[in-house]
């Protein structure tokens, strides 16, 4: 299983990281935020819970996410896309 570190960091934070890692110095999975109202605002109390329920699962459909969360299935797909498209800055 995958620890990915999700928090704030600025462009220069991002920016070592992945000099570091083009050396060849692992960096793990990181989700970075350029401010904490951004990262408030994408990660709402739905996507947090779509989060965990996600952890330590193998793929998923979005219909069995729902279920599992007893959401709609159209407002599971909605969070899902805010959490993988990129968020404006």
């Amino acid at each position: 299983m995958k620890t990915v570190h999700i928090g704030i960091a600025t462009a220069g934070d991002v920016k070592a990281r992945a000099k570091a890692a083009f050396k060849g110095v692992p960096q793990g999975e990181h989700i970075s935020f350029a401010s904490l109202d951004l990262m408030h605002r994408v990660l709402n109390p739905n996507r947090w819970d779509v989060l965990k329920a996600l952890m330590g699962r193998g793929e998923i459909g979005i219909r069995e996410l729902a279920r599992t969360l007893d959401r709609d299935v159209k407002a599971v797909h909605t969070d899902i896309t805010a959490l993988v498209e990129r968020q404006p800055e």
